[in-house]
């Protein structure tokens, strides 16, 4: 299995967010089971006081393709969660800047887009007690994973929800990896839409995870993929591109984090509250990455 696309990227370069992926052959031992896998990964990440990593991220919907890097901070401290994600994007020509910080508070959004920068916030303290009553879909963790905890969360409900295989051991950018694939649990295909075949576009049905097989972050998920088909493409003469791809590289366990590197200072930008539209779309049915309509 490889992946070979090198993309432009935000920077206007080519900057490669895809690496081969090699599965090793003869490896002695059972592996261990994909969903208790997925799920130990959510307790080592968890169990992280501090994380830092680049991020990479792809998205090809609706003939758009859009190329994003920046850098992901991830910090606990007494109980505290703290996130930061910084990203430059581009879609075409156009290149848009994106800073997600959760304080504790408030999930804190700015865009700079050609046209403009917006501020808006989303009360954390509402999504945790909505996510405490009912369990937000998996689409809502895909495109708003920082306002629910990061990727901690992300990982979370991808196990609560896909149906994950038993890893195969491989090298991914010169790493030792576990890749398990997950497609969605039958009970929530049939509650949802009835059938797989009844999956709207913009749902994916089948994610793809590579989990480190290190000792230094243990199980860390370097790259997530979602694709559309819940069954893997064989013919040699169809190429299909994931839906969307995040890759985190140069991870570290930084020891200078402190609270205050996770505060957002507004000043005087005015502040949308994007909180009642967030929690609506937690209310609905799961919807991945959006429809058409989706702003």
């Amino acid at each position: 299995m490889s992946l070979s696309d090198s993309p432009e990227g935000a920077s206007g370069q080519a900057d490669s967010t895809t690496g081969e992926l090699a599965h090793e052959q003869g490896q002695g031992g059972e592996p261990p089971h994909g969903q208790w896998l997925v799920g130990r990964a959510v307790q080592e990440i968890v169990g992280q006081e501090s994380l830092q990593a680049e991020v990479r991220q792809q998205v090809d919907l609706y003939g758009h393709h859009l190329v994003g890097t920046g850098r992901y901070r991830q910090f606990f401290f007494k109980g505290q969660q703290r996130l930061r994600l910084e990203m430059k994007l581009q879609v075409g020509p156009v290149v848009s800047s994106l800073t997600q910080v959760a304080d504790g508070r408030h999930l804190w959004i700015r865009q700079d887009m050609p046209d403009g920068t917006t501020l808006s916030r989303i009360d954390l303290r509402r999504v945790a007690e909505e996510v405490w009553q009912q369990s937000p879909g998996p689409s809502a963790q895909a495109s708003m994973w920082m306002a629910l905890g990061g990727l901690p969360k992300l990982l979370q409900g991808l196990e609560a929800n896909f149906k994950f295989s038993p890893p195969q051991a491989a090298q991914w950018q010169e790493k030792a990896v576990w890749v398990t694939e997950g497609t969605w649990k039958p009970s929530l295909v049939k509650h949802h839409w009835g059938s797989q075949k009844s999956l709207p576009e913009y749902i994916p049905g089948r994610v793809q995870l590579v989990l480190g097989r290190d000792s230094a972050i243990p199980l860390f998920p370097y790259r997530i993929q979602f694709w559309r088909s819940g069954q893997e493409e064989t013919a040699a003469s169809v190429k299909v591109k994931p839906m969307v791809t995040l890759e985190f590289h140069n991870v570290t366990r930084p020891t200078f984090f402190t609270l205050g590197m996770f505060d957002y200072k507004r000043g005087d930008q005015i502040v949308t509250d994007r909180t009642d539209t967030f929690l609506k779309s937690l209310r609905n049915p799961p919807w991945s990455f959006g429809d058409k309509s989706t702003p």
